[in-house]
């Protein structure tokens, strides 16, 4: 409440001066209500505020005190003038014998020529900022230019094996055991590259057999188990194994034929059998501790690279391996292998009866390579952290690892391997029949990523058999219907299934959609999204049913190429008899010229004249829209006739696009970092997501994350929360020369030495295939292809002077013809950029320039655009979508699957 005003005290009648003339030291300004309304009080109360004023509210006006007086001109002020005399705040001079009959007061105004005194404790302190209206502004903050320390690494998502688990319930290996182990299994030993220790090794040999030893050393020295090259440092959430087909060992190969002929290899059978019926002794006499040391593991799906030359140790502890390499074997007959295999079974049987559960598993795990089998008698004595580990540690299918997690509680890592392998769907499955409380978590927790990525639909479909959460998927199915794109009307189909009953309530809108004249594309998205339906209702039906005549006059009229194929389906969907009686006259329409897909003949097209705005990036939305980068300018969606649906307004040089088509990335480059803001298309929301190093990044994201290569270091950070939360990070083991992203795979040309390693990962499960070596060539350009690894293309003009492109591919030299003309010049180099639907190659001219589409496997043209004028041509290849763009605000629009094309221009934004 406003402070009443205080009874008037006594006042001096006919003050001799009652106001400041001329020019005077204002220290305050009071804005009387008597001759101001309230709301312009407050506009002059914030012109002449100054940083460090002061206000007040008192129950006649406001008081505005300056930090310090202000020479004015009394006359111009925008309020009463006030100064400060002997501490006190005067409307005029006073004589000292006024000023003697006045009351003490922090302030004296003047009202009709008499004194009235005033408290500040009398007033109220106001807050200036509320009476600012800000609704209108968006508050941004300023950008940290500083380079942002590297993020913290999620602890390694790679399991464990038993010894770690059971600590020191089972004793450390021996030196001996750890070296015939290793040995066996293809790993190199500890002393393996110290030449002393290995000559000392083979003398302590010699005495069994000049023969076995010089085998046996020469055989473990040329084939040490290599496996091609350092991984690097994998952490954060491991990358699944990838096991490739093992081939025996050449040298391991001839070194056992050649034991036959000297006869050592009945040197190698008569030491391994004795140490064979030692083992099988023990077993008879119920020695279970020391026969499982001394037992040969059976099986494994590694494969084997040859016969061993060696003789079995004793183990030391029962400890369980992970997921191992190929090893040596030695050469068993089926009829032991099967008595093996019963005595190792026998001895699980006595220790699960003795409650050596330990041992047990061991014996599943690791002789009989029983792994399941292991995995679900954890499960049933309750080990299911342990079960969970070790299924992480031998890379056990996704929906096996993420049902073990989740019933050990640990479902932070559950969700990274789902995430990882894409498997929510079938662990949810595994879950549902005996763990529904966690099959529901873990579908609530897939919804809401689903959500994050601005696939709203796709959260509803997941969260909606959960009755407790309808709630939620109803928010978010309004939140689509409010977006007004294609994703609103798929909406209302997902409402048709879902809520039938409610449809009658979006009438108006439906009604809306289905005139002549309206948006012809919206009604396709409409119609694609009935036939994706797998089950129908009344409502659906009837959609269906209002829907077909309104495309058949699209159709008519050429604003849409519906095939005739959907037609019929979509009328069978509706299931009118009306409609279908008159469908033949429809099907009598032969269909409108659908133009060939990419690479039945080559096109040609020309793009448009510059724009009139800067174009930095550009990327295709459903619906026919674009999403267009503008620099400093921010990003703007706009429709497929260049008029602007949406604005954001963030700095974007760079976009990322999720795999839903509602949700970008703005990426803005700053000196050495680069910030990132994500762009909700559907509710028109943006998010900082923080800053990175500046990197090399994927253009696309989806749930599984949004991959950065920042030296040679590939992290997978979360594009729905921040930039610093990484979920899959793994270190090459040197610098990354080139790397592309690819629809189906990334790849990484990383150097070794003199040579090149190319890294390629497999999406969406993050598989990474084998890694080949490439010896590049000097002076050319290196670029990673989707299919080959890399390619080295060279540009030259040939013998009547056109310009020519040579390039190895599958170990075959290809040509292709790049200009029709000799007279074709270039004013830059020529720039390449490797596709999923080809080779891209940008040839800039002064007059003109190039851009010319080529198939990988014999370099035939598939398109070629020509660019009036100079030109620097970017492209973006999407699902179906093929975008050329330059700087100028132009682009050409390529669709991949029909070949159909046009071209457009930035033009008011």
């Amino acid at each position: 409440m406003r402070p009443e005003q205080h009874p008037a005290t006594p006042t001096l009648a006919n003050l001799r001066v009652p106001l400041w003339q001329g020019r005077q030291p204002v220290a305050a300004l009071w804005f009387s209500s008597a001759w101001l309304e309230p709301a312009q009080r407050e506009a002059r109360l914030l012109q002449a505020w100054r940083t460090g004023s002061h206000a007040w509210r008192f129950a006649d006006g406001d008081l505005l005190c300056l930090p310090e007086p202000i020479w004015m001109e009394c006359a111009q002020a925008v309020g009463l003038p006030l100064r400060r005399v002997d501490g006190v705040l005067q409307a005029g001079p006073l004589t000292a014998e006024e000023r003697a009959q006045v009351p003490a007061a922090d302030l004296i105004l003047v009202e009709a020529a008499q004194a009235q005194p005033r408290r500040l404790a009398e007033g109220e302190s106001l807050d200036v900022s509320l009476l600012l209206d800000v609704s209108q502004h968006t508050l941004r903050t300023t950008y940290d230019l500083s380079i942002p320390e590297p993020p913290p690494l999620l602890p390694e998502l790679q399991g464990k094996d038993v010894r770690q688990l059971l600590g020191k319930a089972i004793p450390p290996r021996s030196e001996a055991s750890e070296q015939f182990l290793r040995s066996l299994h293809g790993q190199p030993s500890a002393t393996q590259g110290a030449p002393l220790q290995r000559v000392s090794r083979w003398w302590r040999d010699v005495a069994p057999g000049i023969g076995l030893s010089v085998l046996s050393w020469v055989g473990n020295t040329l084939d040490p188990g290599r496996t091609g090259g350092s991984t690097g440092s994998v952490g954060g959430i491991a990358p699944r194994r990838n096991p490739r087909p093992v081939r025996p060992s050449a040298w391991r190969m001839a070194l056992g034929r050649l034991a036959m002929l000297t006869r050592a290899s009945r040197v190698f059978g008569y030491r391994q059998g004795a140490h064979l019926r030692r083992m099988m002794g023990m077993f008879e006499r119920g020695d279970l501790h020391e026969a499982l040391r001394h037992a040969l593991p059976l099986g494994g799906e590694a494969g084997s690279r040859g016969p061993a030359f060696g003789t079995p140790g004793r183990r030391e502890s029962l400890t369980l391996s992970g997921a191992r390499g190929a090893g040596t074997t030695i050469a068993l007959d089926e009829a032991l292998m099967d008595h093996l295999r019963t005595m190792y079974r026998a001895a699980f049987e006595r220790l699960d009866r003795a409650g050596r559960i330990d041992e047990a598993v061991f014996v599943l795990a690791e002789l009989l390579h029983a792994r399941q089998e292991a995995l679900d008698y954890l499960v049933k004595h309750a080990r299911l952290a342990q079960a969970a580990e070790l299924a992480l540690g031998w890379d056990m299918p996704p929906a096996m690892v993420i049902r073990l997690l989740m019933l050990a509680g640990d479902t932070a890592r559950a969700v990274l391997v789902a995430r990882r392998d894409n498997a929510f769907a079938d662990a949810i499955a595994l879950l549902q029949a005996d763990h529904p409380e966690q099959a529901e978590a873990l579908r609530t927790l897939w919804a809401v990523l689903r959500a994050d990525h601005g696939d709203w639909l796709g959260a509803v479909e997941t969260i909606w058999p959960l009755p407790s959460q309808r709630g939620q998927a109803l928010a978010w199915l309004l939140a689509a219907e409010a977006a007004g794109t294609v994703l609103s009307v798929r909406a209302l189909v997902q409402r048709a299934t879902l809520l039938p009953e409610t449809l009658a309530d979006h009438a108006a809108r439906i009604d809306a959609l289905l005139e002549v004249e309206g948006d012809a594309q919206l009604r396709l998205g409409m119609a694609d999204a009935l036939l994706d339906i797998g089950a129908h209702n009344a409502s659906t039906r009837a959609l269906a049913a209002h829907l077909l005549p309104v495309l058949a006059s699209d159709r008519s009229r050429g604003r849409s190429h519906w095939p005739q194929e959907r037609f019929q389906r979509l009328l069978k969907l509706s299931a009118n008899a009306v409609l279908r009686a008159d469908m033949p006259s429809w099907a009598t329409t032969a269909d409108a010229p659908v133009p060939a897909p990419l690479g039945r003949s080559p096109l040609l097209l020309t793009a448009p004249s510059p724009g009139l705005h800067s174009l930095h990036d550009l990327a295709g939305l459903p619906g026919g829209r674009y999403l267009v980068a503008l620099g400093e300018a921010g990003a703007v969606v706009i429709d497929a006739q260049g008029r602007v649906q949406q604005r954001f307004a963030v700095p974007a040089f760079r976009l990322v696009i999720g795999d839903s088509g509602e949700a970008a990335l703005a990426v803005a480059t700053r000196e050495q970092i680069s910030r990132v803001e994500r762009l909700d298309l559907a509710t028109r929301r943006v998010t900082a997501l923080g800053t990175i190093a500046s990197a090399t990044f994927a253009s696309t994201f989806d749930t599984t994350g949004w991959t950065v290569l920042i030296d040679n270091r590939i992290r997978t950070v979360d594009a729905s929360r921040h930039v610093n939360d990484v979920l899959w990070h793994v270190d090459l083991p040197g610098p990354v020369v080139a790397a592309d992203f690819f629809g189906a795979s990334e790849v990484y040309l990383v150097a070794a030495g003199h040579e090149l390693e190319v890294w390629r990962y497999r999406l969406p499960g993050r598989r990474r295939g084998a890694h080949e070596a490439l010896q590049p060539v000097p002076d050319l350009p290196l670029l990673p292809t989707p299919e080959t690894g890399a390619l080295q293309p060279r540009i030259y003009r040939g013998s009547d002077g056109r310009l020519q492109l040579e390039y190895a591919h599958n170990g075959l030299r290809t040509c292709a013809l790049l200009a029709a003309s000799a007279a074709e010049t270039l004013t830059g180099d020529s720039h390449f950029q490797a596709l999923d639907c080809g080779l891209l190659v940008h040839l800039p001219g002064t007059e003109r320039s190039h851009s010319v589409l080529l198939r990988y496997r014999d370099a035939a043209v598939l398109a070629r655009v020509e660019w009036p004028g100079p030109a620097q041509v970017r492209a973006r290849e999407q699902a179906g979508l093929l975008l050329l763009h330059d700087r100028l605000g132009r682009w050409v629009h390529i669709d991949t699957d029909t070949g159909a094309t046009h071209s457009m221009q930035l033009l008011h934004v």
